[in-house]
């Protein structure tokens, strides 16, 4: 299976990477700014622990449910996946108003290689279509902020 993640421009090889004793994807292809192959399983795993955390009790784990609120999963049946790399980052770390009196908080203890981390692990729950259109609507958000700031 084929996964690819926007972060970085290394492309690595992982044949089994492990995360809180489950296994993610087999074989994914990611593009991460891990150098080897024990990096991105230490970020898989690093991914796993901060997602515990700060994400899985409202958002729940791979197959959603989770026990404080009724934040949408991150899985292949949620939509996380519509929403550029840069756009995720920003209400992981500063929160997000949901409708209604619903509300994401932030996350600022979080560090740059946390929000990397988890996003990593979101990403091996997508199915290879929702990741490689997820990285194009990176790709191309990212292409629309630096034609705004020439423009500026």
């Amino acid at each position: 299976m084929a996964m690819t993640a926007v972060f970085g421009s290394t492309r690595i090889f992982d044949s089994a990477a492990q995360t809180s004793g489950s296994k993610v994807a087999a074989q994914p292809s990611l593009t991460v700014p891990f150098e080897e192959k024990s990096d991105l399983s230490k970020a898989l795993a690093r991914g796993a622990k901060m997602y515990a955390t700060s994400c899985q009790p409202c958002h729940g784990g791979r197959h959603g449910k989770g026990s404080i609120g009724r934040a949408h999963p991150h899985n292949e049946m949620g939509h996380t996946w519509h929403h550029p790399d840069a756009q995720l980052k920003e209400w992981i770390l500063h929160g997000k108003p949901g409708p209604g009196l619903s509300i994401m908080p932030g996350f600022n203890y979080l560090r740059e290689h946390d929000v990397e981390a988890i996003l990593a692990l979101i990403k091996t729950w997508w199915t290879d279509e929702q990741r490689e259109i997820q990285e194009d609507i990176s790709r191309r958000y990212q292409e629309a902020i630096g034609k705004q700031k020439k423009a500026r």
